[in-house]
């Protein structure tokens, strides 16, 4: 492509990143992002949430953190799956504490609405965590967005 003159973009390269998901080979997955950095193709919300989730699922936190970083340094919008992936990867390693700030920024800072699952898992995590006020906090301001209704 690139020798014939035709510069890919972030969606042609989402496509090859989807399809090395699906083999869940994280080190081509690596040797491909490095290639679109060479070309100069400047990733995209769902470059990241393709990427972020394969190596959430890799257990390669310290990729997924990298990936949420880069996104921000290069000012492109987290959207509900970008935040889905990671407070799944914080639950799922029982910090709540990261999953409740990014909970807590979805919904106050970015206006997004968590799915159902993210968020009973987020509250789960903070009751069997001891932490009743932040799940109590996290019920109000979901229920104050009208994203949910009060449980009682």
């Amino acid at each position: 492509m690139v020798t014939k003159g035709v510069a890919p973009n972030a969606s042609t390269f989402n496509f090859i990143f989807g399809c090395i998901a699906k083999l869940h080979d994280v080190n081509g997955a690596h040797w491909m992002y490095a290639r679109m950095k060479e070309l100069k193709c400047l990733p995209n919300t769902l470059t990241y949430n393709i990427l972020m989730r394969m190596f959430a699922k890799s257990r390669s936190t310290d990729m997924v953190l990298k990936m949420k970083k880069e996104m921000d340094e290069n000012q492109v919008e987290p959207n509900v799956n970008t935040y889905r992936i990671l407070i799944s990867m914080f639950c799922e390693m029982k910090h709540w504490n990261n999953a409740y700030k990014l909970m807590k920024e979805m919904v106050e800072e970015k206006c997004l609405r968590p799915n159902l699952s993210v968020y009973e898992l987020v509250l789960e995590l903070l009751r069997k965590a001891g932490h009743l006020k932040k799940h109590e906090e996290l019920v109000d301001k979901m229920v104050a967005r009208g994203f949910v209704t009060h449980p009682w």
